[in-house]
């Protein structure tokens, strides 16, 4: 009997012990990305997954987690692995002349290809985390980017004018 209820003890006492770690288990997902109009593009698609506000996305060090891959297929993949669940925000871009930035023109916007998670509006910039941001909370995450070009901007933002009667 005293064997029985030492067992039983050993059995709660490990259980309160275990508890916390399948607990933190069971708050982590994977991020899977798919990203669309990539075979236009040519060089490295950078993708960026942010979890600080203040940070997003200026800071080339400050981010979740990044994924690189080769450009020039229909659509590409990219992964994260246990990401604790919470907001996040993704940015991606096509460092077509691999220097490791992100390239701006002056006159035009952007130079290189890019996209970013939600729905920000390209016509009211500066595009904060909020307008980009989804929320982790389950198992598994995909999220569908198509790569923009500064022609597909361009079209945007005539569309909008032509719908405000511009």
């Amino acid at each position: 009997m005293l064997r029985k209820s030492i067992q039983f003890r050993l059995f709660l006492l490990s259980g309160i012990f275990l508890f916390p770690i399948v607990s933190k288990a069971q708050k982590m997902a994977t991020v899977t990305i798919i990203i669309t109009n990539s075979s236009k593009a040519q060089g490295t698609v950078n993708a960026f997954l942010w979890d600080n506000a203040e940070k997003f996305p200026k800071s080339k060090k400050e981010h979740f987690g990044m994924r690189t891959a080769i450009a020039g297929t229909d659509s590409l993949q990219l992964i994260f692995n246990e990401v604790p669940f919470g907001k996040y925000a993704i940015s991606v871009f096509c460092d077509e002349n691999e220097n490791k930035e992100f390239d701006r023109s002056l006159l035009r916007g952007t130079s290189e290809p890019f996209a970013l998670s939600g729905q920000p509006d390209y016509n009211n910039p500066p595009i904060k985390f909020n307008d980009c941001s989804f929320m982790v909370d389950s198992g598994f995450h995909c999220i569908h980017l198509k790569l923009l070009f500064q022609k597909d901007l361009d079209n945007i933002r005539d569309s909008i004018q032509k719908m405000d009667g511009k």
